[in-house]
């Protein structure tokens, strides 16, 4: 049985280029996947702000808040919970 049609030869593969390390590096910091969590982590860090006094908003409130929590409030203070949203 003959064959009619012209046998084409496989093309060659051309081996794969690594990405560089600092292109993997961008292509993961513009995902969506990215993006969405440091969104989620924003949202977490402004918790304490909502929930407990603000130092630049009410400084005899927020000074009233540590000295009724004892040491729990100093390691509040400490951590700046109170100051989550100042800018310096």
């Amino acid at each position: 049985m003959m064959h009619t049609g012209s046998i084409e030869a496989p093309t060659p593969r051309r081996p794969r280029r690594r990405l560089s390390p600092l292109l993997r590096l961008w292509r993961s910091l513009t995902s969506m996947k990215t993006a969405l969590m440091l969104l989620f982590l924003l949202a977490a860090a402004a918790i304490p702000g909502a929930l407990l006094p603000q130092r630049p908003l009410n400084e005899q409130k927020t000074t009233q808040y540590i000295a009724d929590r004892g040491a729990l409030g100093t390691w509040m203070d400490r951590l700046q919970l109170f100051d989550v949203f100042a800018s310096s």
